[in-house]
């Protein structure tokens, strides 16, 4: 009978490993133990992946949580933002009331702005993807990152000259540049340096099996490292958790570097870090690399003030009411004709027995009975002239470009500031196609 039991060695300059031992007892031919043969394994290796598969099932649980919560809260914001609005235009010009609004509206774009850390951590935002050389980013990124981290402490940036071209959202990224050197900030109160490389590297398997989620293969690494006050492993273990923060009360919404988080695995990569006290931290990215030549596109711009428009009817849908019932109240006031819906099967119905002319659909994605996607092909089927403008506060994959264009419509995310919704309808109306996200 073998027997295997757990325990931990050690080294001779003081480290420890763990090891697995199995006792397989001798006996001789009239049963009479003899003697025992002890084997050891050392299981490093294999109690470290299973640390980081845990690591990585305890973060994919959080991102659905949070996901969930951000399109819920977007929902609501939504409402907030828009009667917000609607309220302002209605009442005479007063300079006590427009204070109160202007604070409404600050108050829900901060928190809006915190959704969308919580979308990008959950890896639910949409992205534009398009091949940027990194090293180039970082080059361009540097001038702004000193005047941010301040005099005292010094920024390096080396690079590799080989070209390392990466698929990926140049906003994100330089988000993800942004949220890392002020994380580097805080831990160097006193001052020290930055460091920011970037290098080509070839993952073999032995590499790939340190960061789940990768294959061998090309990658594009940038490392961030600080000589700051370090972390000890049970921080190491929570700091991409959203809302987790060492910082005092008011000094950090804990969503910075779980941000970043979100934007490298959406972006098919990966993040690790390493750390300790006194030691400063050291963060490790690989983005899978590309041969493709780099994308010059500029960025999408900005929704300008809604204009002037034609008559039109547009029927508005979604399972939520008081979000349905805003955007119902905000293209009346423009001057549109509105039918509603609560749901797919009823705007099947409506648009069956209705004889008004439907020139637009304007649809929540995520319904139950019937997505948005889905309602958008049948009200296409039985109105051929009608426009679809899809809306959703959760971007998760059933969102993605190709579904949306395969569906014939365009899409809205939420929480939108009226004027975002209004200059939206009338170019889908006008047919002026922009597949740009329109942000408020």
């Amino acid at each position: 009978m073998q027997r295997r039991e757990h325990e931990v060695f050690w080294r001779r300059d003081g480290t420890s490993f763990p090891v697995e031992y199995t006792c397989t007892p001798v006996r001789a031919k009239d049963g009479e133990l003899v003697g025992s043969v002890v084997t050891f394994r050392d299981v490093s290796e294999r109690e470290q992946l299973e640390a980081q598969i845990r690591q990585a099932q305890k973060m994919e649980a959080i991102g659905q949580l949070a996901g969930g919560v951000a399109h819920d809260f977007n929902n609501l914001l939504t409402v907030i933002k828009g009667r917000s609005e609607l309220l302002r235009r209605r009442l005479r010009p007063d300079a006590i009331h427009s204070r109160d609004f202007d604070l409404i509206k600050r108050t829900a774009d901060r928190a809006a702005a915190l959704v969308r850390q919580l979308l990008a951590f959950s890896r639910k935002q949409r992205l534009e993807p398009r091949t940027l050389d990194l090293s180039a980013v970082v080059a361009e990124m540097s001038t702004m990152l000193r005047r941010m981290i301040g005099e005292q402490i010094e920024l390096e940036t080396p690079t590799d000259p080989a070209p390392g071209h990466v698929k990926a959202d140049l906003v994100q990224i330089e988000q993800v540049l942004v949220n890392l050197a002020v994380n580097a900030r805080d831990a160097m109160p006193a001052g020290g340096r930055l460091t920011l490389r970037t290098a080509s590297v070839e993952l073999d398997d032995a590499l790939t099996r340190q960061h789940p989620g990768l294959r061998p293969g090309p990658y594009v690494r940038l490392t961030v490292s600080d000589t700051g006050i370090g972390m000890d492993a049970d921080t190491q273990g929570r700091v991409f958790e959203p809302f987790f923060t060492t910082k005092g009360p008011g000094q950090g919404s804990g969503l910075g570097l779980s941000t970043v988080y979100g934007i490298v695995k959406q972006s098919n990569g990966s993040i690790a870090v390493e750390s300790a006290p006194g030691r400063g931290s050291t963060f490790t990215i690989h983005l899978p690399r590309v041969e493709e030549a780099v994308d010059s596109r500029a960025a999408a711009g900005s929704a300008s003030p809604a204009a002037p428009h034609r008559p039109a009817t547009i029927l508005v849908v979604d399972d939520d009411e008081a979000v349905r019932e805003v955007a119902r109240d905000l293209l009346v006031e423009h001057g549109y004709s509105v039918l509603e819906a609560a749901d797919g099967p009823e705007a099947v119905r409506l648009c069956e027995a209705s004889q008004e002319p439907i020139d637009l659909l304007l649809t929540d994605v995520v319904m139950p009975g019937m997505t948005g996607i889905e309602l958008g092909r049948r009200v296409t089927s039985l109105r051929p002239d009608a426009k679809v403008l899809h809306m959703s506060g959760h971007m998760a994959t059933e969102l993605a470009p190709d579904d949306l264009r395969d569906a014939g419509g365009e899409f809205l995310p939420k929480p939108f500031a009226p004027d975002a919704l209004l200059t939206r309808v009338q170019a889908v109306l006008d047919g002026r196609s922009r597949r740009a996200q329109v942000r408020d």
